[in-house]
């Protein structure tokens, strides 16, 4: 069986799976690269840029349009990156040392290895489950999964809050729709959650999912929720266009 880390979707992409040694577009399973080493991470920016990160911590770009992805940046000393977002050229990403940091990059190579450095935005004391970005008047806004519970980062002001409500909560996986202003939250056992601004709801008739690692929403209508649980089947659901499915 096949480890897929990362299910994502984009406006001008068909669905994106990272598995263990290369990227596949579904349904035409077309590969990006392919590579010694695991992917572990795929980001995609506000201008649908594709940011790659495999397990030897090297970054790979994929500009929007191109079906080919090359190298911008290389960590050197740093632990293994295990989940990343990236929001006007500032990657966020999570190690596996639980700590949230944050490094400028541009489409450089050499530009990015002798200017660009790490700076500390959350250093977790609990395991980090997931990671999630939404900007909010044009500026990013983190959200990071902990064991249990949800924590929200605004990175220019360092304010954190800590969500009550998801205390025993284990969050697998944010995703926020184009053109949405709010998040989709998936749980390990408590299915899927949907809202905003500290504020979300369960969505009806997904309490019994178990073991949710990602989900995507299609752009027909009505929309389909695509579900991928963590024995890697793939279950769908309609969902209406007023979210009326939110219980």
């Amino acid at each position: 069986t096949t480890e897929i880390y990362t299910l994502s979707l984009h406006d001008a992409l068909p669905i994106c799976i990272a598995t263990e040694n290369a990227v596949w577009k579904v349904p035409v399973h077309q590969s990006v690269f392919n590579d010694n080493a695991a992917i572990m991470s795929a980001a995609t920016d506000e201008n649908g840029d594709i940011y790659y990160i495999n397990a030897h911590n090297e970054i790979f770009l994929q500009p929007n349009g191109s079906d080919k992805a090359y190298k911008i940046f290389d960590f050197i000393r740093e632990a293994p990156i295990v989940d990343s977002r990236i929001y006007n050229g500032c990657l966020y990403y999570v190690t596996s040392n639980h700590d949230l940091k944050q490094v400028s990059l541009t489409s450089y190579f050499i530009r990015n290895i002798l200017l660009s450095h790490s700076q500390m935005v959350y250093d977790s004391q609990s395991k980090i489950t997931s990671l999630g970005l939404m900007t909010v008047d044009n500026k990013p806004k983190l959200y990071l999964g902990i064991q249990d519970g949800l924590i929200e980062i605004e990175p220019e002001s360092k304010h954190i809050d800590t969500i009550p409500s998801f205390n025993d909560k284990y969050i697998t996986k944010f995703y926020q729709q184009s053109k949405d202003n709010n998040l989709y939250l998936t749980t390990l056992n408590h299915g899927i959650f949907y809202g905003s601004n500290g504020i979300y709801k369960p969505i009806a008739g997904t309490g019994g999912m178990e073991n949710i690692r990602s989900m995507a929403i299609t752009k027909e209508f009505p929309p389909q929720m695509i579900v991928l649980a963590g024995n890697s089947d793939r279950k769908s659901t309609r969902l209406n266009s007023s979210h009326s499915s939110v219980s």
